[in-house]
């Protein structure tokens, strides 16, 4: 896996499961971490050329795929791939996503699915 590969599968994965810079824990820290390293890389550039695309409002599929593109450009632009804190905080990231257990799990003609904790299901078939 390439840098930036790492980097956006990261960001794009901690997005993807609702992650956002409010969130709190070990998942939440690593994802302002490699947040801030980025956001500090192309804040020390001096033109406004590459722009570090915002997280999408919405983190659905097509919103996901779109920012998916532009960070993997502005990443790329900035070289921010060959930047050992910034892949060592998507690493870090990354583990702290397995280690909590947020997948994506896609389950087709099935009725009575439950995914998630805590929270409560109605079947009315």
């Amino acid at each position: 896996m390439t840098g930036t590969e790492l980097i956006v599968s990261a960001l794009v994965a901690g997005a993807g499961a609702g992650i956002s810079e409010g969130t709190t824990g070990i998942v939440g820290d690593a994802y302002r971490n490699l947040w801030q390293s980025l956001r500090s890389r192309f804040a020390a550039r001096e033109d406004d050329a590459v722009a570090l695309p915002d997280p999408p409002a919405v983190a659905d599929g097509p919103a996901l795929t779109e920012w998916q593109t532009l960070l993997t450009r502005a990443i790329g632009e900035m070289g921010a791939d060959r930047d050992r804190e910034i892949c060592e905080n998507a690493r870090q990231l990354s583990k702290a996503l397995d280690s909590a257990g947020r997948s994506s799990t896609v389950i087709t003609h099935s009725k009575g699915v439950y995914n998630g904790d805590h929270g409560r299901q109605e079947n009315h078939f």
